[in-house]
Parts: structure tokens; sequence; C-alpha cells
């Protein structure tokens, strides 16, 4: 028998964020490749600061890494003070950080006191001060940005568009099935016991109604697929929808590797915060899958 129960809602979160850095990583550790155009796609900040100088790495509780079999120092990552002239890009419903001063982690030698950048900065740490690792800095004249500047607003437009583009991009080429269509109905998902885990998912099966088919599907069809309900912290940014709802959907097909979420393999999913999109992104997806 199906329900059309409505899976939880959140009320209220206490949110405290944590960065995911490889293993053996510290916060603006230089990485082994320039970052991806995924990771600069979804970096929550761009910016324009000014760098004020360096501060000192214990302060944020930065350790320096022992040394290497042969005796050779590893060089630290290096937090600077940087003052937020103006806001690009801000995703989340976080304070604005105009004018403000944060810390930014970043390689050794990886800015210079006193000049200017466009920096791309994933936080990790919020509270009395915000703290973010460097994804990527390019130097800029700052006057051509300042707040008022001619043009100004159709700039960030335009930057917005073109990070948001490229981020769809990413997701929609990962992608397995794109639809477009009204969910039916949802239910929990008994078929599987999911394993013991301190990070439940609390999986739901959802049943879409498929109006139009963009990639991997056709139109008229019913598709199922399985979505997160918990507010846990590493499911709470998972989509969720319940019956009625019209949207385009971004699925993936479970692989041996992401089988252990107690999920067949092959079976369709949406766990990934941007795979739910408004239908009013429809023409937009088709442009990019042209």
């Amino acid at each position: 028998m199906r329900t059309n129960r409505r899976p939880p809602i959140l009320t209220s979160l206490v949110l405290v964020m944590v960065a995911v850095l490889p293993a053996q990583a510290q916060p603006g550790e230089q990485p082994a490749t320039p970052p991806s155009a995924e990771r600069l796609a979804e970096a929550p900040y761009i910016v324009a600061g000014t760098v004020i100088g360096a501060v000192r790495a214990d302060e944020i509780g930065i350790r320096r890494k022992p040394p290497t079999d042969d005796g050779a120092t590893r060089e630290a990552p290096t937090p600077y003070e940087v003052r937020i002239d103006h806001v690009l890009l801000q995703r989340g419903t976080f304070s604005d950080l105009t004018g403000r001063s944060m810390t930014v982690v970043a390689p050794p030698a990886g800015l210079e006191a006193g000049l200017s950048y466009q920096l791309w900065l994933e936080p990790f740490r919020f509270g009395k001060s915000v703290v973010a690792t460097l994804v990527a800095a390019e130097p800029i004249d700052l006057a051509r940005v300042r707040a008022g500047s001619p043009g100004l607003a159709e700039k960030q437009t335009t930057l917005a568009r073109t990070f948001a583009d490229r981020g769809l991009a990413v997701r929609l080429q990962a992608a397995d099935v794109v639809v477009a269509g009204r969910i039916e109905s949802i239910r929990p998902l008994d078929r599987w016991q999911a394993p013991e885990s301190e990070h439940q998912p609390e999986l739901f099966e959802a049943t879409v109604i498929v109006d139009q088919a963009l990639k991997g599907s056709t139109a008229g069809s019913r598709l199922r697929f399985v979505f997160a309900t918990s507010l846990d912290v590493h499911w709470f940014r998972a989509p969720r929808v319940a019956a009625g709802d019209n949207g385009l959907f971004l699925l993936h097909r479970v692989d041996d590797a992401s089988a252990d979420l107690g999920v067949e393999t092959g079976e369709l999913t949406l766990f990934h915060r941007d795979d739910r999109r408004a239908t009013t992104k429809l023409h937009r997806v088709r442009e990019i899958l042209r």
C-alpha cells in the first residue's frame, strides 16, 4: 500500500560546517592539481578582497606537519587576514560579509599582503570570525569592482550565471537520467535493510510521471527513485520531494561503491543538493545538453 506521507520538514537546525579535506591534508594545503571546474563552480563564496597580512597559524588551530622521512621540513599553509571589499557571489543563507575581515587559509606564499584578489573560498569555520580555505585566487584591480562601479550589477549577474551554468553542466554530465515531471507518490523504502550507521539517511522511494525526458528516459513513463529524508548532518542538504511536486530531476544509478546505503546496484537516486531543479530551468538544461 502506497502512502503520500510527507517526509520530515526542517523546522530548526543548528549547523556546524566542517571542511572535507583529502587524507592527511590541512586547510589551505596546495592541491596536487589545479581546482576542478566543479570545485570552482560550487565554491560558496566568490569575493573581491584585499590581503591585510599573514596571521599566526596556531591561532586558528593549524599545526605544522612533521618532517618527511628524509628530515626535510614541510611548509604549512598560511592563514591571511583578508578584508572583504565586495561579495561577487554568495551561496547559502549566511550574513553578508561585505566590509568584514575573515581568515583565508592559503598554500604557502599563495597570497601577498597589500594586494587585492578575486577569491574563490570554501568556509569551514563560523563564529565570531569566518575562516575559509582558498580554492583559487586571481589578482584584480579593486577599483573596477567596487560597489557602485558602472556595470557592476551586470557583471555580478553574468558571473553568477556563468558559475551556475558550469555547476549545472557538471551535474547534467554526471546524471544517468534527467527528466521533468510530477511526483505521483512517495513511500518509506522498506525493501532493503540499511546497514547500521550513525548517519542513517531515512530513505524514501518516489514515483515520478515523466512529462519531458531529457536524458536516459522516455516521456509518459513512470520512474522510481530513492531520496533521503534525514536531517542528519550528512543528509540535511539532500533534496526532498512530496506527492504533487513538479520539477527537474537529475538522477544517478547506484554503483557498487555506494550500494552500502542499503539500495540495490542500478537503483536511481536523488541525493545531491543540486540535482533537483525548478522547471523554469528547463530551457537552460536543454541548451546545455545539446
